[in-house]
């Protein structure tokens, strides 16, 4: 006879509950999804060196790029100069540490790092229900913090 005490079943719930809550490393409300960079417009970010930019959504990747799938971090930024929308692909790199706190920071694209060879398509990890704003740019590039 097996006696299982309050105390017992309190912890092994609390247990499982934990396990379910941290071990599940995959969202249920996010999906991984191709995206046709061919379809987008390419954004025209001028001759400035630094484009100034406010990241308004991140999704980051932890996906490891192989020779199959292209993965990239992505961020939908407004462009502080002109207002564009613009989708930055940052692909087969680490999420930054910024990409998982809030971001009520200003950001850069450096011109240095703006990629000019793109793949057709990246892997993209978003909300079933996102879908990319209307009339937005993409550029592929890494931000920069800039620190006030």
């Amino acid at each position: 006879m097996i006696v299982i005490t309050k105390n017992k079943l309190l912890f092994c719930c609390l247990i499982l509950f934990l396990f379910k809550i941290l071990g599940c490393s995959t969202n249920p409300n996010f999906e991984r999804r191709n995206c046709n960079i061919k379809i987008l417009k390419r954004a025209n970010l001028g001759d400035l060196q630094c484009t100034g930019v406010k990241i308004l959504q991140a999704f980051p990747n932890e996906s490891i790029c192989n020779n199959q799938n292209i993965n990239a971090n992505l961020y939908i930024c407004e462009n502080v100069e002109n207002g564009d929308t613009l989708c930055v692909f940052d692909a087969c790199n680490k999420v930054p540490d910024f990409a998982k706190e809030n971001l009520n920071e200003n950001f850069c694209i450096l011109k240095e790092n703006v990629k000019n060879n793109i793949p057709d398509s990246v892997s993209i990890l978003v909300p079933k229900s996102f879908r990319i704003p209307l009339r937005s740019k993409f550029v592929f590039s890494t931000l920069t913090r800039l620190i006030d």
